[in-house]
């Protein structure tokens, strides 16, 4: 959980409290993403790709 008033939600610019979830993945056409809202720390992102690598069981 990523909370929005937390310095980690602030930097992302997340506008409500948010969730990766690893366990149900989706896929959308880049065509129907309007915007980017905001984009998340490296160090974040370090702990979402361990995430899928586990749930898509490669390396």
């Amino acid at each position: 959980m990523i909370k929005v008033n937390t310095p980690e939600g602030q930097q992302a610019g997340l506008l409500h409290d948010s969730l990766v979830s690893c366990n149900n993945l989706a896929t959308i056409e880049q065509a129907l993403i309007d915007r980017a809202i905001g984009s998340l720390p490296a160090t974040t992102m370090t702990k979402v790709d361990e995430c899928l690598k586990v749930s898509l069981q490669i390396a």
